[in-house]
C-alpha cells in the first residue's frame, strides 16, 4: 500500500527467482533454509499485492470471477508440482527443480512488465504510515472475519491433502506413485471450484452466504470421507467433492478484501491479514490432524476436527453477512 502494488509484485518475483537459484547451489541445510525463507518472503509479496493489480485490470462486473481465478493459485501450483516435480527431478535432480522454479519467477517479471498493469484506483502512497496502516487494519473487525475463515478452511483442506496419500499407501496398499496422482486429482478439482465461486459472486450470491453453504457441504463430505462403512469409491469421491466445493471459499474470501478493508488505502494490508490466516491454517492443519489421530488411535476419529472447523466457519459466515450488510447499508440479503 505504501510503495505500490506493481513494484511489490516485481520485486517479490525477483526475490523468489534469486532465492531459488541460490538455493540450488546450497551445500548444507542452513543455506537451504535461508533461501527457502527468502522464497517465502517473495511469495507473500506476490500473493498480497497481486489482487490489487487484478482489480485494476478487470471490469468491475467481472472482478469476482477474476478473484475466483486468482483464488486457485494454491491448488493449481500444488497440482503442477505433484505432477511435474518428479519428471524434472528425474532429468536434473532437486537442484534442477529449484532452478526451473527460479526461471519461472523471473519469466513472470517479464510478463508483468510487458502487461503494464494499471495501479489500483486508490494510488500507491497513502498518507498514513506503515504502522498506522497495520494498526487500523488489525484494529478493525471486518478484516479478521475472512482471515479467520480462511484459516479454518485451510486447516481442513491442507490436512486432507496431507492425510490422503499416507492413508492410501499405509491403509489401502496403493503405490506411492498412484497415491500421488490420486491426491493431485483431488487438489486439481479445487481450481474449477474457485472459478465457480467467482461466477456465483458475480451472479449475486453474498460472500458470507457462499462461505456458510460451502462449509455445510464440506462437513457432509467429511462425514463420508471418515466413515469406515462407506466403500472406498464413495470416500474418494467425497474427497473430490470436499476439494471442489471447498474451492468456493478462497474465491469468496479473497474477493471480500475490498469490502471489509477499513478503506481502500488498507487494501494490501487487509489482503496480507487474509493470506496470513490461510498460512496459519496450512501450518496447523496437518500436525493437528496427526495429533488427533495419535491420541485417538484411528484416522476415522479425525472427523471431529473437520466438523469443528466447518461449524466455526458457518458461524463466521453469519458475521461476514452482517459485515456485508453494514458496509452496503442494506438489510441482510437472501442471496
Amino acid at each position: 500500500d505504501r510503495i505500490g502494488h506493481r513494484r511489490v509484485v516485481l520485486g517479490s518475483l525477483a526475490v523468489m527467482g534469486a532465492a531459488s537459484f541460490a538455493g540450488s547451489f546450497a551445500t548444507g541445510g542452513v543455506g537451504l533454509l535461508i533461501c527457502r525463507f527468502l522464497e517465502g518472503v517473495g511469495f507473500l509479496g506476490v500473493v498480497i499485492a497481486a489482487p490489487s493489480l487484478i482489480a485494476g485490470e478487470v471490469r468491475a462486473g467481472d472482478r469476482a470471477v477474476g478473484f475466483g481465478i486468482w483464488g486457485s493459485y494454491h491448488p493449481a501450483g500444488g497440482t503442477l508440482v505433484l505432477v511435474m516435480a518428479p519428471l524434472v527431478m528425474a532429468l536434473w535432480g532437486w537442484r534442477g527443480l529449484w532452478q526451473v522454479t527460479g526461471l519461472l519467477s523471473l519469466a513472470f517479471i517479464i510478463l508483468v512488465v510487458r502487461a503494464r498493469p494499471r495501479p489500483p484506483d486508490h494510488g500507491a502512497h497513502p498518507r498514513a504510515g506503515l504502522l498506522a496502516n497495520v494498526a487500523r487494519t488489525v484494529g478493525s473487525r471486518g478484516p479478521w472475519l475472512p482471515a479467520l475463515s480462511f484459516g479454518f478452511y485451510t486447516m481442513q483442506f491442507t490436512a486432507l491433502m496431507g492425510w490422503l496419500p499416507t492413508y492410501l499407501v499405509e491403509n489401502r496398499g496403493v503405490s506411492t506413485g498412484t497415491a500421488g496422482l490420486l491426491t493431485a486429482l483431488v487438489i486439481a478439482v479445487n481450481v474449477p471450484g474457485a472459478v465457480l465461486g467467482g461466477v456465483l459472486l458475480r451472479r449475486g450470491f453474498g460472500h458470507g452466504v457462499l462461505v456458510g453453504l460451502t462449509s455445510m457441504v464440506m462437513a457432509v463430505m467429511a462425514v463420508l470421507i471418515f466413515s469406515p462403512a462407506m466403500p472406498d469409491g464413495v470416500r474418494y469421491a467425497a474427497c473430490v467433492g470436499l476439494s471442489f466445493f471447498g474451492g468456493i471459499i478462497p474465491a469468496s474470501l479473497l474477493a471480500a478484501a475490498p469490502l471489509v478493508a477499513p478503506s481502500s488505502r488498507q487494501l494490501g494490508t487487509t489482503n496480507g491479514l487474509i493470506v496470513q490466516g490461510s498460512n496459519i491454517g496450512n501450518v496447523l492443519g496437518p500436525p493437528l490432524l496427526a495429533a488427533v489421530t495419535t491420541m485417538r488411535g484411528r484416522w476415522e476419529d479425525s472427523l471431529w476436527m473437520f466438523l469443528v472447523f466447518a461449524v466455526l466457519n458457518i458461524g463466521l459466515s453469519f458475521a461476514l453477512r452482517r459485515e456485508e450488510a453494514r458496509r452496503k447499508g442494506t438489510s441482510l440479503p437472501g442471496r
